[in-house]
């Protein structure tokens, strides 16, 4: 007997073997040098079925990017991004998950063998390569050359600061152009391959100047810097120095170019309480903050200049209408400034500490003025004495340098009284030094009289630098501090006038305070005992 065993037959519509899925087009990572980039990826599933996909994005690290995105089956996707900027958005990584959203069951009449509802996929969620997001650095030019206008034979200088996105400055190259020619170094070019170029030319004309920054990787490589002028003339038609108006602490007033050929260079602080700019002159005012220091130097070429320079008054006392204070002591000389040489003026003022302090109502003392080639003395001008209360004294003249006798100089000096620091208290006068100290350059091992070498930058009392104009190396000396001229003896009893300050400063006595001595390391055409009557020194720098 056969037996027959029967099974009831439901008919459904679900499809129990889900699909599969793949991806016909993996995402591709991308370098862009634009701040937008696209990511694609194509998933399809077999059999289709009547499911759909699902895709979301992901960022390695991070997570979800944005909400999810659906798609009909075998319809890629896209992840845009945009605002990119180098370096923050280079090297992010993405990848997109797929996954297939099943369907319902179906409704209606079925028919056999035909499914209406598709189970999940086999291998969902699946995900893609993981792709990486390169952006292209850029370059900028963060300071660009200057017009340059030197003399025949003369170096100009040519600089340029640039920067790159993604930090890697190390692989920046520079290469400058003259009239859209490449330098190379030679014996009138030097740093053709570096940010700062020097450049001469012994012919008189107008060419242009340009640098050309190169970068490896960077989208806008090469970058042309902005053209600029190099403009070469006859020596009759400039005779150039510059001048800088510093503090002891490297802090830049004023500064100002001069062609001697044109405007004499002349400073002369003023009276007013306020320090300011007064026409061409570089002005002071006699105040707690009138001690400044003047870097004086010619960028082009030698410059033989005539220089007249005074030490400060003595001031009169309060009650004696019959005296007066002392006046400041004049030199002369000639003497030729050396290219690229720092030469710095120190004005005296009647006012302590340039010149020595009074007791009760008697004259200030008046500063001596000092010129330095570097940090070695050359000139020094005596300020005069202050006359005494009530008595009828005038105060003593200052001594120009080269009239009378030349203090005795040495690499240190001395202040009033021989006391450690500047002070009021010391009636006899102290010794200025043969070149400066500073207090920072001591402490470097520096010695007085030795330069501190080429330099671009002025430095203060405390190691502080400031830059001087348009990035001239200048051959420095000067040690911003200590030198003792504060060096006026000062009054101890009530009417005594202040001494002068100067290469020696004058003593105060009980009947008036004495001129400072000048000084002078180097031949002078004509000086003077007395010559100045303001309340602060000057100097005028003519050419010859």
């Amino acid at each position: 007997m056969i037996g027959f065993q029967i099974f009831s037959s439901i008919p459904t519509s679900l499809d129990l073997n889900g699909p599969t899925l793949s991806f016909l087009e993996q995402p591709v990572g991308i370098t862009t040098t634009e701040s937008t980039a696209s990511f694609t990826g194509i998933v399809t599933s077999t059999p289709v079925g009547t499911g759909h996909l699902s895709y979301q994005w992901y960022e390695v690290g991070v997570g979800a990017v944005g909400s999810a995105s659906t798609a009909e089956v075998g319809i890629g996707t896209t992840l845009t991004l945009t605002g990119l900027v180098d370096p923050d958005d280079s090297g992010r990584q993405f990848y997109l998950e797929s996954s297939y959203v099943a369907s319902a069951y179906g409704s209606g009449p079925i028919t056999a063998g035909t499914a209406r509802s598709t189970a999940n996929a086999l291998n969902a969620p699946l995900n893609s390569d993981t792709v990486s997001l390169g952006i292209t650095p850029t370059i900028s030019i963060t300071t660009q050359p200057g017009i340059a206008t030197v003399v025949t034979n003369a170096s100009a200088s040519f600089g340029i600061a640039a920067t790159v996105t993604d930090g890697t400055i190390n692989n920046l190259t520079y290469r400058w152009q003259e009239d859209g020619s490449n330098l190379s170094d030679s014996t009138t070019v030097a740093g053709s391959a570096t940010t700062s170029l020097s450049i001469s030319s012994p012919l008189i004309g107008v060419s242009t100047i340009r640098c050309v920054v190169s970068h490896p990787s960077a989208s806008n490589s090469p970058l042309n810097s902005d053209t600029v002028d190099f403009n070469v003339v006859g020596d009759s038609s400039r005779k150039l120095i510059y001048v800088e108006e510093f503090d002891v602490n490297a802090t830049l007033y004023n500064t100002k170019e001069y062609n001697l050929v044109n405007e004499d260079l002349e400073i002369i602080p003023e009276g007013d309480p306020n320090p300011r700019v007064v026409g061409d002159e570089i002005g002071i005012g006699v105040t707690s903050d009138w001690n400044r220091i003047y870097s004086i130097y010619a960028p082009e070429s030698d410059v033989t200049v005539k220089i007249t320079m005074s030490g400060a008054s003595g001031g009169n006392g309060a009650n004696n209408p019959g005296g007066h204070g002392g006046e400041g002591g004049v030199s002369t000389w000639t003497m030729t400034l050396t290219k690229e040489q720092e030469y710095v003026v120190n004005l005296g003022a009647r006012i302590w500490p340039s010149g020595g302090s009074p007791a009760g109502d008697g004259g200030q003392g008046g500063g001596g003025s000092f010129f330095y080639e570097g940090g070695e003395l050359l000139v020094a001008c005596g300020g005069g004495g202050g006359a005494s209360d009530g008595t009828g004294q005038s105060g003593k003249h200052g001594n120009g340098g080269g009239v009378g006798p030349d203090a005795n100089l040495t690499s240190f000096g001395s202040y009033p009284g021989g006391l450690p620091t500047a002070n009021t208290t010391g009636q006899s006068g102290g010794v200025v030094a043969r070149c400066t100290i500073g207090d920072y350059w001591q402490t470097q091992g520096i010695a007085p009289c030795v330069s501190i070498g080429s330099t671009t930058f002025f430095t203060g009392q405390d190691g502080q630098k400031t830059s001087n104009m348009n990035g001239v190396s200048v051959t420095r000396g000067y040690k911003a501090g200590l030198n003792y001229q504060f060096n006026g003896g000062n009054g101890q009893y009530s009417g005594e006038g202040g001494g002068g300050g100067g290469a020696r400063g004058g003593n105060s006595t009980s009947a008036f305070g004495e001129g400072g001595l000048g000084f002078a390391a180097i031949p002078i055409d004509s000086a003077t005992i007395s010559g100045n009557e303001g309340a602060v020194g000057t100097i005028k720098i003519e050419a010859v």
